[in-house]
């Protein structure tokens, strides 16, 4: 499920995502599926369910998820295409409809209250899709960006959840320890890993710490790097890092292509990228990949590119002839 099936599905859309038409289609169902689930826990919300208790009695929205940082996590990738497609000179109707649901999604995401989503990954996203969209030049005239940034982080931090983080207390105490005890796993494995689906078993097991025994049940590192490699071990840190950097380039140089005659090609690169990028920035600290649904997002966003840019060319060498 979460190797096999992504996999075919890149497979697969690479073969059949053969016009701009057909990944649009995709990234529309990725849009759907998340206004679904948005949809879903406001009206769960409104019921009193799908509700979880945390530090200092926040109430925290999770949808139709076990957790709100999982809601949070698939919600914020959607986000970054909503953004995308809010920005760039699309049909009038798609771009009201993307500001219209970039808010819905935003909003829903401040509910689930998510440090690693508003804090790291939407403003990851977010200055990704600047850069693209403005440049580094340009950047520096936008000054609203960064302050309502501190405004947001000021504001949050206010609340019992978030004060304790830069205190160290709460999920950032386990956070840090649960990365200590995985670099102990590294030190003990450093070439193969510890295999698949193994971190609970071994983390409760052996590697917790002492002053960490009340959250054992962790499955995973809550960091990217050491989640590929305690997985699959070296070569799969490896994998990661090719992975992302072929991607990256792909897609920068679709953009760039794109950017001046194809406003729409451009707006998917923008909205991949920035996934990426939120991905990678809030996978620092949580999950990042290994989960079924963002590993079959994770695997939509690497074919898409792939399918984007082979129509790219495609394209180019028709004109040319």
């Amino acid at each position: 499920m979460l190797f096999i099936e992504p996999a075919l599905f890149y497979l697969i859309l690479r073969r059949t995502a053969r016009t701009r038409v057909d990944v649009l289609m995709l990234i529309d169902a990725l849009l759907t599926a998340a206004l679904l689930v948005c949809a879903t826990g406001l009206v769960q919300a409104a019921l009193g369910q799908g509700i979880i208790q945390a530090e200092g009695g926040a109430r925290r929205l999770a949808s139709v998820y076990g957790s709100p940082n999982n809601a949070a996590l698939f919600l914020e990738r959607a986000l970054a295409f909503a953004l995308a497609c809010a920005r760039y000179p699309l049909d009038k109707r798609r771009r009201v409809a993307a500001i219209a649901l970039s808010g819905l999604l935003a909003g829903v995401i401040v509910l689930t209250q998510s440090a690693g989503a508003l804090f790291i990954g939407i403003p990851a996203a977010a200055l990704t899709l600047l850069l693209l969209a403005y440049g580094r030049r340009e950047l520096r005239h936008i000054d609203a960006a960064p302050a309502a940034g501190a405004g947001l982080f000021a504001l949050r931090m206010s609340s019992e959840r978030f004060s304790r983080i830069l205190t160290g207390e709460g999920t950032a105490f386990v956070r840090l320890r649960v990365w200590e005890s995985a670099l102990e796993m590294l030190r003990d494995h450093p070439l193969t890993g510890i295999g698949l689906d193994q971190f609970l078993y071994l983390y409760r097991g052996r590697y917790v710490r002492p002053d960490a025994w009340q959250e054992p049940n962790l499955s995973h590192p809550h960091q990217i790097a050491l989640d590929f490699w305690l997985r699959l071990g070296l070569p799969g840190l490896l994998l990661l890092i090719v992975l992302l950097i072929l991607f990256t380039r792909a897609a920068l140089q679709l953009h760039q292509r794109a950017r001046q005659h194809d406003a729409l090609t451009a707006a998917m690169a923008a909205g991949a990228l920035g996934m990426m990028a939120g991905l990678v920035a809030h996978g620092l600290v949580d999950n990042s990949v290994f989960v079924n649904d963002l590993a079959l997002v994770f695997a939509l966003a690497l074919g898409c590119i792939a399918a984007l840019d082979r129509h790219s060319h495609d394209t180019g060498q028709r004109s040319m002839r």
